[in-house]
């Protein structure tokens, strides 16, 4: 597994403190933070219960996709509910600077110089990059490594994707598959989105969890998910495949403090 957690065991746990910690100051000594995430139910289970059991402090969750977490915190910016929200990609987070907090953690050094936090308000917390999930039963006599394999016309509606202006991890996958095709503004990088998109037929699903069960429960053949509830599957016996793209991967997910000048 090529993820790099960077702050499971030492950076996060210090975050989510200090910023339950500004939380009380400000609201008279609550002891409940309250984090949004759209967070697989396996990065979640490896972290908010051993910050509680570590502080003593109960996280209300609130789990959806990122584009409508991020809706929600548009619409709550001049009376925040969330204390931080927990997860999404780095350009969810640099287009709407305007909805967070300036804070970085004293941690900040101890990260890879390369994900350090630079905006001042966001912490890169995981690299958890891009996958292809595939079924072997439904993509048998293909050999699928990378997004140059995905054009075959014998995947048409069998390619499972969530909506990228919904799901950071579909984003992320519509992001890398233009760099690896040629660049954001290259018109070849934007003909094989329009004809990888007509092979996915319509079939766009409403969550990135939807993707990864899809391939899993025999559903559909490929899926353009992300690394971590992938080898989940992986690991607890599911009959499926990762493949790390061999036009290469890698993406950070991110962490904020929503601003808490309005409460």
């Amino acid at each position: 597994m090529l993820r790099v957690d960077l702050l499971f065991w030492g950076l996060l746990p210090a975050l989510l403190m200090t910023l339950q910690e500004k939380k009380q100051l400000k609201n008279g000594g609550s002891d409940t933070l309250v984090v949004y995430s759209p967070n697989s139910e396996g990065l979640i289970g490896a972290t908010i219960p051993a910050f509680e059991e570590k502080y003593g402090i109960k996280v209300e969750l609130i789990q959806a996709g990122t584009g409508e977490l991020f809706k929600k915190l548009e619409s709550e910016k001049e009376a925040p509910v969330a204390d931080i929200i927990f997860g999404g990609s780095y350009t969810q987070y640099a287009t709407h600077g305007e909805l967070f907090e300036n804070y970085v953690s004293t941690e900040n050094d101890n990260v890879i110089k390369e994900y350090q936090n630079t905006t001042g308000y966001s912490t890169p917390y995981t690299l958890d990059g891009s996958v292809l999930i595939v079924n072997p039963d439904l993509t048998k006599g293909m050999n699928i490594e990378g997004y140059s394999d995905l054009i075959k016309p014998e995947l048409k509606g069998k390619i499972a994707t969530a909506d990228p202006a919904n799901s950071s991890s579909a984003f992320a996958q519509l992001t890398n598959m233009l760099q690896a095709e040629g660049g954001y503004t290259d018109e070849k990088a934007w003909t094989y989105v329009k004809d990888l998109f007509t092979l996915i037929d319509g079939k766009i699903g409403s969550s990135s969890s939807g993707v990864y069960k899809a391939v899993a429960d025999g559903e559909m053949a490929v899926g353009l998910s992300y690394e971590d509830p992938a080898v989940k599957l992986l690991n607890d016996g599911a009959n499926i495949k990762v493949v790390y793209p061999k036009e290469g991967t890698v993406f950070p997910s991110l962490l904020a403090l929503p601003s808490l000048k309005k409460r």
